[in-house]
């Protein structure tokens, strides 16, 4: 009587400890994705090149041979905290190009830009008026030299200007 009562124990001990070790929770759900944790501004490596730079600026369109260059031009970023800047050329000789969102990625040391906003032109004493505008630029892994393109193509024929810091090449 005493082994079949300790073999029933022996038993009893084994369905308890394959229960216990089936019944675990499913550890997927503890794994930590890394695609959604959020990086504040400064854990992205462009983060340096927020900030206001003084420059000047190149319009080339349609009907002029010559570009049209325009001193003491300033542009704007800030670097939001998903990754994307906004960009803001404020132009004396063009008006407001506003470039929200705009992709920032790494490129061979450099950091590539390019987005599409809107630009508000007052030409030839004219009201302002909105216009749609595309952006591109680059600016060194240094963030001390940049050229960021805005392409308007419903003004003037499609009209590029050419932001670029530091101050316009004279001519000789």
């Amino acid at each position: 009587m005493e082994t079949l009562k300790n073999k029933i124990q022996y038993l009893f001990l084994i369905m308890a400890a394959v229960t216990l070790f089936s019944c675990s929770s499913d550890d997927d759900e503890n794994e930590t994705n890394v695609d959604n944790i959020q990086i504040t501004p400064t854990g992205y490596a462009w983060a340096g090149m927020e900030g206001s730079y003084a420059g000047w600026t190149s319009a080339s369109f349609a009907y002029s041979p010559d570009p049209m260059v325009a001193d003491g031009e300033k542009i704007d970023i800030t670097v939001n905290e998903d990754g994307t800047a906004d960009i803001t050329l404020t132009s004396s000789q063009w008006g407001t190009m506003t470039i929200p969102s705009a992709a920032v990625k790494e490129e061979n040391g450099a950091f590539a830009l390019s987005g599409e906003g809107t630009a508000v032109l007052g030409m030839a004493g004219k009201e302002p008026k909105e216009y749609a505008c595309i952006m591109a630029g680059t600016f060194a892994g240094d963030s001390k030299s940049c050229t960021v393109v805005f392409t308007l193509p419903a003004v003037m024929g499609g009209l590029n200007i050419t932001f670029s810091n530091g101050n316009a090449p004279t001519a000789e």
